[in-house]
C-alpha cells in the first residue's frame, strides 16, 4: 500500500543517515532464515552440497522517508548549462550529481535516471516541472511513486517546491532467492481483485494462480513498505490462461485485454520478497476504470 508522507512545514528535510545494509550472500538453493541459516524444511532444500546462507541482518532496511517543502522565500538560483532546451536544463540541474547544486531540499534524492517535463504557466510565467525518480540504487523503485513538484520562475529561481522520496544509502543488495525459486513459489499464491459495472465497484475476491497460467519472472527492485521498511523485491507478471478466466473475472480488475483474444492479458504483477519470498503487494497490469 502507498503511504503518503507529506508534511504541514514550510520547509522539511529528513536527516538522514547513509545506513546501507547489504546482506552477505552465497550460491545455492536454500532460503534464508532469520538467523541466516537455511531453513530445513523449506520447499527448496534440495541441494544440500551448496546451501545457501543469507544473513538477515538490518533486513529490510530501515529507508528514511523526505518530505519536502520550500516556498517563495528564500528562493533557490538553478545553473542553466545553455545546452538543449530550457526543460531539460532545468531537469539537469535538479538532477545534478553534484547535490551541491540542487536545491537543498533534494540534497538527499537519488537522482539517477530521474526523468521529468515542464509546463509552461503563462498567467505565472513560469515553469512547472515534475521530477520523476524512478530507480533508486541504480534500480526499480516499485513503490512508493516518487514526485517532486517545482516551481521555477524566468529568471531561474526556484520559488515552490514539494516531493516525497526515499533519501538515498539504504538500499538491500541483491536477494537470496534466484528467478526459479520465485517462479516454483507462484501456483497457489493468490491475486487480489474487485468485480466493476461501468466503473462502480462491486464484489472482492481472490484467485488463486493455477500451474498452468503464465509466469514471468521480471527485474529485482525494491518497494517500501507502510512502516517505511524498504524491501528487496522480485517482480512476477502473472497472466491467467485463457481457460482459467471466469465471467467474474472478465468484469474484474485484472481483465486488461483490448483485443479479440484472452491470451497474455488478465492477471496481476506480484512484487515477492528477494529474501523471505513473502509477497508484499500486487500491482494492476492497466487502470479499470
Amino acid at each position: 500500500m502507498r503511504k503518503s508522507y507529506w508534511l504541514p512545514s514550510l520547509l522539511v528535510i529528513a536527516a538522514c543517515g547513509t545506513n546501507e545494509a547489504t546482506p552477505d550472500r552465497a550460491p545455492g538453493n536454500l532460503a534464508a532464515t532469520e538467523d541466516g541459516a537455511a531453513s530445513d524444511g523449506d520447499a527448496h532444500a534440495n541441494s544440500s552440497a551448496d546451501p545457501r546462507r543469507c544473513s538477515m541482518r538490518d533486513y529490510p532496511a530501515a529507508a528514511c522517508v523526505v518530505s519536502a517543502q520550500r516556498g517563495v522565500e528564500p528562493s533557490f538560483p538553478l545553473l542553466l548549462d545553455g545546452s538543449g532546451t530550457r526543460c531539460a536544463q532545468i531537469l539537469r540541474a535538479l538532477t545534478s550529481p553534484d547535490p551541491t547544486k540542487r536545491p537543498p531540499e533534494l540534497a538527499q534524492l537519488d537522482a539517477v535516471d530521474a526523468t521529468g517535463k515542464c509546463e509552461h504557466d503563462n498567467l505565472l510565467n513560469r515553469e512547472i516541472v515534475r521530477v520523476y525518480p524512478s530507480s533508486y540504487s541504480g534500480e526499480r523503485m516499485f513503490e512508493p511513486k516518487q514526485d517532486i513538484v517545482v516551481h521555477v520562475t524566468a529568471t531561474n529561481q526556484v520559488v515552490y517546491l514539494h516531493g516525497d522520496f526515499v533519501a538515498a544509502g539504504t538500499a538491500p543488495g541483491p536477494g537470496c532467492l534466484d528467478g526459479s525459486e520465485v517462479r516454483a513459489s507462484v501456483p497457489g499464491r493468490e491475486l487480489p481483485f474487485r468485480t466493476y459495472s461501468r466503473c462502480l465497484p462491486g464484489d472482492a475476491g481472490a484467485y488463486a494462480v493455477a500451474s498452468n497460467d503464465e509466469v514471468e519472472i521480471g527485474e529485482e527492485g525494491f518497494y517500501l513498505d507502510a512502516s517505511a521498511s524498504l524491501h528487496r523485491v522480485r517482480a512476477v507478471e502473472v497472466y491467467l490462461a485463457p481457460t482459467n478466466v471466469t465471467p467474474e473475472l472478465l468484469k474484474s480488475d485484472l481483465f486488461c485485454c483490448v483485443g479479440s483474444t484472452l491470451e497474455h492479458c488478465v492477471g496481476k504483477r506480484l512484487l515477492v520478497d528477494a529474501f523471505t519470498g513473502e509477497l508484499l503487494a500486487t500491482q494492476p497490469h492497466c487502470l479499470t476504470c
